[in-house]
């Protein structure tokens, strides 16, 4: 678990339901910490592992996350980019892709 602009960041490492919603074990999420702390628990999907992809690793700076895994044996690089205000965000951050070679 961890936090970034706004957002908790959850890996959960097997399958897990909650509020009748599927993720899966290996993946990223996150939520707004404004929304889990009134009892909301809608995450949004930043990565799910399929059978091709693996290694999904994150780091962050002040204004990215860096989502970093594993395609079919190449590496992937998605940058995401916070909304300027969470606590009043109607969707999730929104996402740059990039293919690292």
């Amino acid at each position: 678990m961890g936090a970034w602009q706004g957002w908790l960041l959850l890996e959960p490492r097997l399958d897990w339901h909650c509020e009748g919603t599927h993720y899966a074990g290996g993946s990223l999420l996150a939520i707004c910490e404004d929304a889990f702390l009134r009892g909301e628990r809608r995450m949004v999907t930043l990565f799910a592992p399929t059978p091709q992809t693996s290694a999904c690793e994150w780091k962050h700076t002040l204004n990215h996350l860096i989502v970093s895994y594993l395609d079919d044996v190449h590496s992937k690089t998605v940058l995401w980019t916070p909304l300027q205000d969470a606590a009043n965000a109607s969707g999730p951050p929104t996402a740059h892709a990039y293919c690292i070679r």
